[in-house]
């Protein structure tokens, strides 16, 4: 039986989805997997994780969506907001500079320029492909997103783009009808799920 198998959340851990994917037996030539978003910042490997998953999407069709900390690297490096800067701090991008520049000290202000500059002429390739990620995906019983679906929206595909990376709660606690079931990422946790189940995302 071909198997769907979802996995979120991988944030830098490369180690980590490599050992799951052997865990789980992945056979690329028989299971469709989607990947949920999130995979920068927090672990210490985040530019080797956003090489692998490039390259599962190149040679596997690997579906992969785009999530909150993936548009937050690509909001750092071409915008100046000082509000992106802080959160991007705040919730572990330090981390992901030091996995792009091979910084193993603390980042001042100074260093954290120069690294966004790095980032901006060596990786571009990268900032490309995260930027371009789709929001969410859809197939005949599912739709997979990052973080949910605005309650507020019959039509859940005109939301506003940020809704589909950062709603969480307002979703989650929502009585919201869809007729399809909707599978979205847990943060913090590198989690999978398959059909048939036997592992967890959140569901709705």
């Amino acid at each position: 039986m071909k198997r769907t198998i979802m996995i979120s959340d991988i944030h830098g851990c490369i180690n980590q989805l490599n050992q799951l994917l052997s865990q789980i037996y992945y056979d690329p030539n028989n299971d469709q997997l989607i990947l949920l978003g999130d995979y920068v910042d927090k672990g210490p490997n985040s530019k080797e994780v956003v090489e692998r998953v490039i390259a599962l999407m190149r040679n596997h069709n690997v579906i992969a969506l785009r999530g909150n900390h993936d548009q937050r690297l690509f909001d750092l490096i071409y915008t100046e907001s000082s509000i992106v800067r802080s959160k991007f701090i705040e919730h572990g991008g330090i981390q992901t500079i030091q996995s792009y520049c091979d910084i193993n000290t603390e980042i001042n202000e100074e260093q954290l320029n120069k690294a966004i500059e790095t980032i901006r002429t060596h990786f571009k390739h990268h900032l490309d492909f995260l930027g371009s990620l789709p929001l969410y995906h859809e197939d005949n019983n599912h739709i997979y997103v990052h973080a949910g679906l605005n309650p507020n929206y019959t039509d859940w595909k005109k939301q506003p783009e940020r809704d589909f990376m950062y709603i969480k709660d307002e979703f989650i606690r929502s009585n919201f009808e869809i007729n399809k079931k909707v599978i979205l990422g847990i943060p913090g946790q590198l989690i999978y799920m398959e059909y048939p189940i036997y592992g967890s995302v959140r569901t709705r």
